[in-house]
């Protein structure tokens, strides 16, 4: 995998740093690391990249600076300043890729896949029950947010729906593009943050599943994805999402670890931070994958979420052209028990 790499100390920077093999126009040896961080007063300079570089064992012989760049990273996009290197003979503690193998084999949403995949089926089953007793039929054009990897605009799509799904993260989509290929114009994929929404028409219903929502961790980003969904939905659409509960963040989640293990060498670790006041949950996430060799690749990402009451998720749909038309619990069209950890909304625009 590629490893994250640290920057100069004081420099205010995303974790992420990463180097990577691109295939030179010319001249043997030659690689090019990347190196870039978040728009912030103090930017990184291009003395501030050598030296970053130097530190690490390379040992640039040009440097350029890059193009605007941007790196979306648990669904928050970083504007980036960067810069490439041009190195001969490389050393350090690096691993060096092609374009083409980080997106095989490191990019987080491949590794990803593996786990969440099989819970994304259970939070489709009972999206599609829902809006199946609501009459929804074959023909519909619905917008899946926050779509991810493209299961759950896969399940509509073989229903005779017509989709289209957005993310912000240009990596998930990319592995939508792959799944659903098959599907021509059928899907429209877009890269978009689900609060700043510019589609080229209405839809008859919108989804939004996996707890796309609690990743919205202030009040005010909530209302506005609320607002920027509905401008897309016809009068009398239907909108459908689910989030983690207040519970499941207070008694379940917080300060609690666990491990998950699939049949193909890849086992998982997610630890959680005690949930706050705010009921909001940091969760740290490792994920390790075996090599052909033996040794394992670590690839690691950090998320934060934050649990809202019904109350307050009724009341921001409703100040944002919605009416309400039913609060379910997980795996059922009954109302939500006390301790039920996922709970999904089913809202109609006005």
């Amino acid at each position: 995998a590629v490893k994250a790499v640290g920057f100069p100390e004081g420099i205010h920077l995303t974790h992420l740093g990463a180097a990577l093999l691109i295939p030179p126009p010319q001249g043997e040896g030659s690689f090019q690391a990347e190196c870039g961080a978040a728009r912030h007063p103090l930017l990184l300079e291009a003395e501030d990249a050598v030296r970053w570089a130097e530190d690490r064992g390379l040992h640039p012989n040009h440097v350029e600076k890059c193009i605007h760049r941007s790196h979306i990273f648990t669904h928050i996009r970083w504007d980036m300043t960067g810069y490439y290197l041009d190195v001969k003979d490389p050393t350090g503690d690096f691993v060096w890729m092609t374009a083409e193998e980080i997106t095989q084999k490191a990019a987080l949403p491949t590794a990803y896949r593996q786990f969440w995949d099989a819970e994304m089926i259970k939070s489709d089953e009972i999206i599609e029950t829902i809006l199946d007793n609501v009459k929804a039929s074959a023909g519909m054009n619905v917008l899946d947010v926050a779509c991810g990897t493209g299961s759950l605009s896969e399940q509509f799509l073989r229903k005779g729906f017509e989709v289209v799904a957005n993310d912000i993260s240009l990596e998930m989509l990319n592995i939508a593009r792959e799944k659903l290929s098959s599907y021509g114009d059928k899907v429209i994929l877009l890269c978009q943050d689900m609060c700043e929404l510019d589609l080229f028409g209405t839809v008859d219903a919108a989804v939004c599943s996996l707890d796309s929502v609690n990743h919205l961790i202030y009040e005010e980003d909530v209302e506005t994805a609320f607002d920027s969904i509905g401008m897309f939905i016809r009068p009398g659409g239907l909108f459908v999402f689910d989030v983690n509960s207040v519970y499941k963040h207070r008694e379940v989640l917080s300060d609690k670890t666990f491990v998950y293990e699939d049949e193909e060498d890849t086992f998982l670790t997610w630890q959680n931070s005690e949930c706050d006041e705010e009921n909001v949950v940091e969760m740290y996430i490792d994920i390790f994958s075996k090599n052909e060799n033996g040794t394992y690749s670590r690839q690691t990402d950090f998320i934060t979420e934050r649990a809202y009451s019904e109350e307050y998720l009724r009341r921001a749909l409703e100040d944002n052209g919605f009416e309400v038309l039913g609060i379910y619990g997980d795996m059922t069209t009954l109302p939500p028990e006390e301790n039920e950890e996922r709970i999904y909304f089913l809202a109609r625009k006005k």
